[in-house]
């Protein structure tokens, strides 16, 4: 079960490597950006059929935190 506030290690052990993963900047237009890493897994259904989670990690001290996720359809 995916939660916030899981370490990158516990994410991976639910659900192994990430397809992508990517380094951002979140939160430009509040005023207070931050650095984020996302991981996209993909879950290819069928012929018209696809999913994709993007899961959004902040810094936590020594470590990346799930902070959020979107699911997609397409």
């Amino acid at each position: 079960k995916l939660e916030i506030g899981m370490a990158q290690d516990q994410v991976q052990a639910v659900l192994g490597s990430p397809d992508e993963t990517s380094v951002r900047t979140y939160g430009s237009k509040t005023g207070q950006p931050w650095a984020g890493v996302e991981w996209e897994y993909r879950w290819h259904l069928g012929a018209y059929e696809n999913k994709r989670l993007d899961i959004i990690f902040a810094r936590d001290k020594d470590s990346w935190l799930v902070n959020n996720w979107n699911w997609w359809d397409f």
